[in-house]
Order: C-alpha cells, then sequence, then structure tokens
C-alpha cells in the first residue's frame, strides 16, 4: 500500500486513540449510565451532589407567608395561586435578611410570558387567557388594570385600593346585575369601574350617577373609537352581558 494512503490512516488512528485517552481522563465514570446499569443518558449521577453546594435561591411559598399572609388569602381560589411567588418576584435568597427588600417586577414583558396570546390547541398553555401585546393597551402596564394576586378582578384607578368594594358588596341589592355579569366578559370589572365609587352607598350616597357615556366605554375598548361615532354605546349594548349578547335588539 502506497505512503499516499498510510499516512491519512495512521493520523486517523492516532486522533481516535487521542480521544479514547481524552474520554479517560476527561469524562466521569457515572456520567451516563448508573452503577446498577440503569442508563441516565446525558446525565451525571455525582451532579446531584454538586447542586447541593450551590447556594440556595429560591424559599418556596411556604416562606414567603409567614411575612405576607394577606396576599396569599388574596390569592386562595384565584388562577394565579398555582403559580410560585418567586416566579414573578424573582428568588428571594436571604430574604428579608439580603435583600432586605425585594424588587417588584411591573413591567408588561413580564405579564406577557404567560399571557401573550398563543394558539397551542394541544397544550395546556393554549388555554391560558391572553392578549395580542400589540393591540391590547400597548405601552401600558398590566398591573394598572389588573391586580396580579386577583386576576379575576383589575385594580381600580384609586389612590387608596383599600377602600373600592368588592363586586360581593353590590350584590345584596343588585343580585340581578351581578349574577347576569357573571361568567360574562365584564365580570373581570370591578362594579365601580364603570359606576364610580360606591363610598358608603345606599346610606351616602343614596344614588350612584351612572356614566352612560361613551368615553367611559373607550377607557379600555379603544379600537372601537371610530364606531359608530357620536352614538352613546349602551344604545346598542347591554355591559352586563356577554359579546354575544351585547346587542340589545338580539334574541
Amino acid at each position: 500500500m502506497s505512503g499516499h494512503v498510510w499516512r491519512p490512516l495512521l493520523v486517523v488512528l492516532v486522533l481516535v486513540g487521542l480521544l479514547f485517552v481524552f474520554r479517560h481522563y476527561y469524562v466521569p465514570d457515572d456520567f451516563g449510565v448508573h452503577a446498577g446499569g440503569y442508563s441516565y443518558g446525558w446525565y451525571r449521577q455525582s451532579a446531584i451532589q454538586d447542586w447541593r453546594w450551590l447556594p440556595i435561591r429560591y424559599q418556596g411559598r411556604q416562606t414567603c407567608v409567614k411575612c405576607h399572609a394577606d396576599e396569599a388569602t388574596d390569592l386562595q381560589g384565584m388562577p394565579h395561586v398555582v403559580i410560585q411567588c418567586e416566579n414573578c418576584h424573582g428568588p428571594a435568597n436571604k430574604h428579608p435578611k439580603d435583600p432586605k427588600k425585594l424588587t417588584i417586577d411591573r413591567t408588561r414583558e413580564l405579564c406577557l410570558r404567560c399571557h401573550a396570546k398563543l394558539a397551542y390547541p394541544s397544550s395546556a398553555r393554549g388555554g391560558l387567557r391572553g392578549i395580542d401585546a400589540a393591540t391590547h393597551h400597548p405601552g401600558e402596564e398590566c398591573v394598572s388594570c389588573h391586580n396580579p394576586h386577583k386576576p379575576l378582578l383589575p385594580t381600580p384607578a384609586a389612590s387608596d385600593v383599600n377602600v373600592r368594594h368588592d363586586n360581593q358588596y353590590c350584590r345584596p341589592c343588585h343580585l340581578d346585575q351581578v349574577d347576569v355579569v357573571t361568567g360574562m366578559p365584564h365580570q373581570i370589572i370591578y362594579c365601580e369601574s364603570c359606576h364610580g365609587y360606591a363610598g358608603n352607598h345606599p346610606t351616602d350616597p343614596a344614588k350612584l350617577t351612572i356614566d352612560k357615556s361613551r368615553t367611559l366605554c373607550l377607557t379600555c375598548h379603544k379600537n372601537m373609537a371610530e364606531h359608530n361615532v357620536g352614538r352613546v354605546c349602551t344604545t346598542c349594548h347591554d355591559p352586563h352581558k356577554s359579546s354575544l349578547q351585547f346587542l340589545r335588539f338580539q334574541p
């Protein structure tokens, strides 16, 4: 066999030999194979101990509720109860010692990690409530309307959220309206967001002024600004009904 064949072959054999030597000294004995012969693929069994040496960054919900009982109570029965606090608030590390206070991420981008509308019919991800970020109030922070601890009832635009009334406050006297809106698109809105602050109603004020202006509706429905310009929205639409029943003249 001529030299021009032997020389490349010899180079290949040397490279293969170096590869085996490298593997012998570099690849751990427990890489890919358990001691009992069960294959772990690309997993190294001793990595478990390596991870134990790393400092703990996430403490878990059970640690948070010790100091944040009110927030934990608000989350009960809400969609976000399945989410760990640190998924949104970041790793607690040694909080409250270090850091003493966590930085709250109020950005739109954080919410869109889960609530950007994705059409995945075969996945649970597609079942999450989602929006088209390009058309749904672009530039606005989600938390300006939505309370992440009570996502079914958005945070109202008031200086003191604690003085606002839950929709159940209105129900004893306005049973029909509250029950009709349950399960409808506007269920996620405080009654007071449209009807104004109730105060000590029905004592003071005795009667609320109902805002039927087009301006109120366009606060959320900005994309309908050119629809029937000059008309009052409630002339045709019943705000307590579903999107399929909004038109008053439908059966």
